[in-house]
């Protein structure tokens, strides 16, 4: 085979990269949008979407173990026949959508977690392997040209993650406000079609004419492997031989540590800094972009000078984890995202410095596909079981740092005694200091008890296994200091949240919270426990709507989606019987025990039912018309879900409302102002409507919080008293038509809230 033409190298060049950009394209689309598919269905946990990486992870590899298994077993021709073959079947999965009776054999009393991979499986499994095997094989593919490019492919990689980041960002602020979830499904099947029919069968025709002669290899071959022939290393100090396994095991390895961050910094950042939505795509934006600057042709820093950068981050990262500070929101998000973005370049960096040479670049992605599987395994399948917090995610920081190469030419990696010796003194100080000085919390207290270790260890950074003991031994210490949010009593992790209760540090009342977002209070004094509190009090909206019916005697059913502390069972009347409905079964069973809160138990004079699953769906087993009032006070984090403000969600509340019931909403959150959408929602089903923008605080009445409802009737005159109470008032004009299951612009709502979100929202 002649040496390849430049011009046509140059052409092959931009038709295998526009191939990797569109194919990884398709795959960055799908995941939100099978995502959107299924999140009604489990309530919108988190944990829904590290499911979904996790099997879309687990797809991955084993797209990336097809292409190895074809590169190393069959000439080019029937390389080019199984992989067109393969995307020709995945036709047969087209077009995407969920089965109708999928949400029947969702498991409502366990983690369904099982459920949920299975259902992907079914959904997009086989189309999603086709496409994630387009990347290792064509750059294979590539590599069998007589040109320069071929010598060195994995620039194709960073090619194929602009793709990625691309269609990432494109889905929640283009497609997803423009085309319904079924469109969407159909969109996606065309570019399937598009991506297969020219590009793919341009691609294997290119490859056919410079693959021409050549054999399957024999087995066991190592022909055309050897070190000598790789890409030189683009930075020596973190270059090493790796022979054997150690070359595998180091690729592994450098890939789990970014993708544990990843889950790790995302389930951080929503659940206790900023629960704002649609924030788990800047963390998965951040990660694609430093493969891209990573594998890129153009080095824009060393990844020597990446790591001392990742050191300072990693300083300032662990000062803001030990506070617990949750303000300013902004310049926290930043900063984790900043120290999470720098340990993933140096990781990925390092990846690239020891990539192999083409002949075993299958093997590479393979091992990157592994480690990024086992690293979001570890953070969505092992680490609920293992902890009962969020731990993987300073866990993963601590292996960023462990990661590090030597910043010194002929350093040693191996930790010695006396690098746990000077760990252990650093840890010792920072464990009495934090017992020793009984500060009250902010930044002066934070500066004082884990400033002074936290310089000791930046300044063993020349050593890198010595800082990475040093920043372990300090966040060990930090576990002495009980917290911004007192004292905790009991913590339970579900497949939905981390559930904590702590005790007030003036010991009087209990408190259960889900990141920084608080869930409800009571007094732990036996003569006001059944005093409401939080954003239930009897002076609040709750009150008045309560209040509206009981005047009239028409509340002898209530229906309540969502449960925290259980405070509304302190309105159940004598000869009324009240249901809650909640998914999360922790919740249930901490508000069930009498050690943590006793408003089920001691507070309703009536009768008090829970019920575990989704409201959505347990709703439908409940008759029509049974209940006189039907609250919506399901939370993830800080937002009602998505899938709960919808039509068909109105549509099952109406069905179980009786004729003169009211519907009720709880919407205080800090990001998203949803007045506007319960108003689109309800002049959609031609619902009379008010809303009460509760301003009162915890300043001014012992254990209280600001909250925001929004109240319904199918007449006017069902609201009672609440139609001219001064304090309720007619919902502001719809700006945006009313959300469906198939249809909704958070992007939009987002974007609005944030400009002019009422003061007395920031709850």
């Amino acid at each position: 085979m002649g040496p390849t033409p430049p011009r046509n190298a140059r052409f092959a060049t931009i038709w295998f990269s526009l191939t990797l950009l569109g194919s990884a394209g398709l795959l960055f689309v799908v995941q939100p949008l099978v995502g959107r598919l299924l999140l009604p269905l489990l309530g919108g946990a988190p944990a829904v979407w590290n499911t979904c990486m996790v099997f879309f992870q687990a797809a991955l590899l084993g797209g990336y173990l097809w292409a190895h298994l074809l590169a190393t077993r069959l000439p080019p021709r029937g390389q080019f026949a199984a992989q067109i073959g393969l995307l020709l079947a995945g036709l047969l999965w087209l077009p995407l959508a969920l089965s109708p009776d999928a949400a029947l054999s969702i498991p409502t009393d366990g983690d369904p977690t099982g459920w949920l991979l299975v259902t992907l499986l079914t959904t997009v499994g086989l189309p999603f392997f086709a496409l994630s095997a387009s990347a290792p094989l064509l750059q294979r593919w590539y590599a069998l040209g007589d040109h320069a490019g071929a010598r060195d492919p994995y620039f194709l990689y960073a090619a194929s993650n602009v793709g990625s980041v691309v269609a990432l960002l494109a889905y929640p602020l283009w497609l997803e406000p423009r085309l319904g979830l079924l469109d969407q499904g159909r969109a996606w099947g065309w570019g399937y079609g598009a991506l297969l029919l020219p590009l793919v069968a341009g691609c294997s025709a290119l490859a056919w004419r410079w693959g021409r002669g050549a054999t399957k290899p024999a087995p066991g071959s190592t022909a055309g492997s050897s070190s000598d022939d790789a890409a030189p290393p683009v930075d020596s100090l973190t270059t090493s031989t790796l022979t054997g396994w150690r070359g595998p095991l180091a690729w592994t390895a450098l890939a789990l540590v970014p993708s544990s961050l990843l889950l790790g910094v995302t389930t951080h950042l929503t659940t206790d800094i900023a629960s704002v939505p649609l924030l788990w795509v800047v963390p998965l934006a951040l990660y694609l972009v430093t493969w891209i600057l990573a594998f890129s042709r153009w080095r824009v820093l060393a990844t020597t000078t990446v790591a001392r950068v990742f050191a300072i981050a990693m300083v300032a990262w662990l000062l803001a984890t030990l506070s617990e500070a949750t303000e300013p929101a902004w310049a926290l998000v930043l900063l984790h995202l900043g120290a999470v973005f720098v340990a993933s370049w140096m990781c990925h960096q390092r990846l690239a410095d020891l990539r192999p040479p083409p002949e075993r670049l299958t093997a590479f992605y393979l091992c990157l596909s592994l480690g990024g599987v086992l690293g979001g395994m570890f953070n969505t399948l092992l680490a609920p079981w293992l902890f009962d917090d969020l731990s993987e995610y300073p866990l993963g920081m601590l292996a960023a740092v462990a990661a590090m190469p030597a910043l010194v030419a002929g350093r040693s990696l191996r930790p010695d005694w006396r690098d746990l010796a000077v760990a252990a003194a650093i840890g010792g100080l920072c464990a009495a200091v934090v017992l020793a000085l009984p500060l009250p919390e902010g930044p002066a207290r934070t500066a004082v008890v884990f400033g002074l270790p936290a310089v000791l260890a930046y300044a063993m950074v020349r050593r890198p296994q010595r800082f990475a003991l040093a920043v372990a031994a300090i966040l060990l210490a930090g576990q002495l200091h009980a917290g911004v949010h007192g004292a905790p009593v009991h913590t339970a992790r579900s497949f939905f949240a981390v559930h904590k209760v702590t005790q007030d540090p003036d010991g009087q009342m209990h408190r259960i919270v889900h990141g920084n977002t608080l869930h409800g209070r009571q007094w732990l004094d036996a003569r006001r426990r059944c005093q409401a509190l939080a954003y239930y009090h009897h002076s609040g909206p709750v009150g008045d709507i309560v209040q509206a019916l009981t005047s009239e005697d028409r509340l002898m059913r209530a229906g309540v989606v969502g449960l925290g502390a259980g405070a509304m069972a302190t309105y159940v009347g004598a000869r009324q019987g009240w249901t809650f409905y909640e998914i999360d079964p922790e919740v249930a069973a901490i508000a069930r025990d009498p050690a943590l809160f006793t408003y089920l138990s001691d507070c309703a004079q009536g009768r008090v039912d829970v019920v575990l699953g989704d409201a959505r769906l347990r709703l439908g087993s409940a008759p029509d018309g049974v209940y006189d009032l039907l609250a919506v006070d399901a939370f993830a984090s800080d937002a009602i879900p998505v899938h709960l403000l919808t039509t068909q969600a109105f549509e099952r509340y109406l069905a179980k409302l009786a004729p003169g019931g009211l519907l009720a909403f709880h919407v205080s959150n800090r990001y998203l102002d949803l007045f506007g959408v319960l108003a689109a929602q309800a002049r959609a089903a031609g619902l009379a409507c008010r809303v009460r923008d509760d301003k009162r605080g915890g300043a001014e009445i012992a254990g209280v919080e600001p909250s925001r409802w929004v109240v319904m009737a199918r007449q006017e005159s069902f609201l009672g008293t609440l139609a001219r109470h001064p304090r309720w008032s007619p919902p502001p004009e719809p700006d945006a038509p009313a959300w469906t299951d198939d249809f909704s612009d958070l992007p939009a709502l987002l974007f609005r809230s944030l400009i002019a979100i009422p003061e007395a929202n920031q709850t």
